[in-house]
């Protein structure tokens, strides 16, 4: 029963009065820290990708550039972390991820909030 009422929620129309809470949560966040924190958001907003597979497979490239962009600026960090340097790696600050998820979100909150249509 929770799954039908959960599908017939992301079914909404969304014609700027009725939308799946998810999916307005997803198209009014603006900045967003992680490649785990946006799959997170498009799961919630749209289903897997089984329920979806026409609009994850439009959003397919900017996720992946998200989720290289997550793994090796993590994996700088832990180098980083290894090498007991207190400083970071050059060109890269506090905030680098954020600002290369929020890259990457803006293209794909766009794909899956200006699409309307898709979800009529």
């Amino acid at each position: 029963m929770k799954s039908l009422i959960l599908k017939m929620l992301r079914e909404q129309v969304i014609d700027g009065q009725e939308m799946n809470p998810h999916l307005q949560s997803l198209c009014n966040t603006m900045s967003v820290g992680s490649y785990e924190e946006v799959l997170g958001r498009i799961t919630a907003a749209i289903g897997d990708k089984n329920e979806s597979p026409e609009l994850w497979d439009r959003i397919k490239e900017p996720l992946n550039n998200l989720k290289q962009a997550n793994f090796q600026i993590n994996g700088e960090k832990h180098t980083n972390m290894m090498g007991n340097h207190i400083s970071q790696p050059q060109g890269m600050t506090g905030d680098c991820m954020a600002d290369e998820a929020d890259t990457y979100w803006a293209t794909i909150q766009s794909t899956l909030c200006e699409q309307c249509s898709e979800f009529q």
